[in-house]
């Protein structure tokens, strides 16, 4: 990089000038490639804000032909930047191209993304766009052509700026770089602290701002990043998110009627749950409100009869939205009789002035809680088919004691998760387990065994050690109130794992110090 002469100011006991971003860019006479931009006709757009592109920087026109921006770039920085900018030089020198290094571009934004991305390159990652936007456009471009620097670059800036971040920009990093910035592990750190901040700001505005939370396309946004309620209940990021948003946007956003993505009712009613358990510390006037206005929505006959009970058995804020059970007991009465559902209808319909308040359901009340019972879901839920399969990782270095879990998984109304306890005989036995929360919490009922309800699944269970494996499989009946499961000795050559083996350091169970375990659960017909 060429030395630059002193400022006004250098050199004459005045304060330095602040550096002129020209001097970080690669004199003119090493700009050896020639980078063609290729647009579609149309009108030329001007870039807004200063260039310091060097050298030639030309645009021609033809009707037919489209349209060629060239830029004068250094091969060198080009190479340096990213191996795919070096394997597309090599090769096209190759081809007689004369360097050229020819770029298809659909648009004028595309081509000045490219020239940020330029810009970026040869001032060694010191200049970036103004614009929030156009830095998360060229951070995807950057990603997309593997150049590292430009990467580094684009996610410091942001993070830098992410409390001063609109929403639309949030979500569109959430979307974007979900799937990971880099192979590099600082960069996945920084991407990592990035994507936190993103979706701590969007919480932030959400909630504080209501011309935000009210706009249809930023609510477009919202429900296109946190997709079907049952995967997002398994991204810790996607969660983390939806339990910080304000109680206005679920009433009017994410369970309103045309807004329901999910598999099964039940999980419309786990994922409200899991709101309620974070926000919802204790059930004054305002909260039952808040848990009327979403449960009045939930189509409580289309849950399975067991998992309803353990629902309202296991959840106050059920107890709370239907006090003496009377909406539990006619939602099990409807499952098994549909008519019932049209012969109240009829019946609210001719006889609404006839309440009497004696302490049960009015009729004004049931109308009010249980009116979407006959109004079918549109769109209809998507199920899921076949079996979920979730990947977990178990680690004791945190832990000694001789039982160790993984993190909880969403499946079929229930949270299910893996644990590796010291059995009796010194063993490592492997167990499944649901229960009725993600944190466990919820206290379980004094139920008996015997006369508690349960669900019936088949499960598999894999170890992927770094040199050994093992998996088994079965069928079995849970109870997830009482959050037990059904398991196995870990075994080797048909030989029981010691546990003090298992978790040895240079065990072949373990990978980096962990048990990583995948886990199937298929419902039974």
């Amino acid at each position: 990089m060429a030395a630059q002469g002193a400022g006004p100011g250098q050199g004459s006991g005045g304060p330095a000038a602040e550096p002129h971003p020209a001097q970080y860019f690669e004199p003119v006479r090493d700009r050896d490639v020639k980078v063609e931009l290729q647009l579609p006709p149309g009108r030329k757009r001007q870039r807004l804000g200063p260039t310091w592109r060097s050298g030639p920087h030309t645009l021609a026109a033809a009707p037919t032909a489209g349209r060629i921006v060239t830029i004068k770039a250094a091969g060198q920085l080009l190479k340096s930047a990213s191996p795919k900018f070096c394997a597309m030089l090599e090769r096209w020198s190759g081809e007689g191209s004369g360097g050229a290094l020819r770029l298809q571009c659909g648009s004028e934004q595309e081509a000045d993304t490219w020239g940020d991305l330029l810009d970026c390159i040869h001032s060694l990652g010191r200049q970036l766009p103004a614009d929030v936007d156009a830095v998360l456009r060229l951070l995807l471009l950057a990603r997309e052509q593997a150049a590292e620097p430009v990467v580094a670059a684009c996610l410091r800036e942001l993070h830098e700026k992410a409390d001063q971040l609109p929403a639309a920009a949030c979500l569109a990093l959430l979307s974007h770089l979900e799937t990971g910035v880099s192979e590099h592990e600082q960069l996945q750190a920084l991407g990592a602290r990035l994507l936190v901040a993103a979706c701590q700001r969007t919480a932030k505005l959400m909630s504080e701002d209501a011309a935000v939370r009210s706009d249809a396309a930023v609510q477009a946004q919202l429900l296109a990043y946190l997709g079907p309620l049952q995967h997002m209940l398994n991204n810790s990021l996607r969660c983390d998110l939806f339990l910080g948003l304000p109680f206005e946007l679920l009433r009017d956003c994410l369970f309103d009627d045309p807004n329901i993505n999910a598999d099964y009712e039940v999980t419309v009613l786990a994922a409200f749950a899991c709101w309620v358990e974070r926000n919802i510390q204790e059930l004054d006037e305002q909260g039952i409100e808040q848990v009327t206005a979403i449960c009045s929505r939930i189509r409580f006959p289309d849950i399975p009869a067991g998992m309803l009970r353990n629902y309202w058995t296991n959840w106050s804020f059920l107890n709370q939205f239907d006090p003496g059970c009377d909406i539990l007991s006619r939602a099990l009465v409807a499952a098994s009789d549909p008519q019932q559902v049209d012969m109240w209808k009829r019946y609210i319909d001719d006889n609404s002035d006839d309440d009497e308040d004696d302490g049960m359901l009015t009729v004004a009340q049931f109308k009010a809680k249980c009116a979407s019972w006959w109004q079918p879901r549109e769109p209809q839920l998507a199920p899921d088919d076949g079996a979920a399969e979730f990947a977990v990782e178990v680690d004791r270095s945190c832990s000694p004691d001789t039982e160790v879990y993984s993190v909880r998984k969403y499946w079929g109304g229930y949270w299910w998760r893996i644990q590796i306890s010291k059995e009796p005989e010194g063993c490592a036995g492997i167990f499944v387990s649901p229960s009725m929360s993600s944190s466990g919490s919820v206290p379980t009922t004094n139920m008996p065994k015997a006369l508690t309800y349960g669900i019936q699944a088949d499960y598999r269970v894999y170890v992927d050690g770094s040199n050994a494996s093992w998996s088994c499989e079965w069928r079995a009946g849970f109870l997830p109130s009482k959050g037990t499961g059904w398991g196995f000795y870990i075994k080797l050559n048909d030989e029981p794992v010691a546990w003090d083996a298992f978790w040895a350091p240079d065990s072949p169970w373990l990978v980096n110090g962990k048990a990583r375990v995948r886990f199937t659960l298929e419902a039974v017909e």
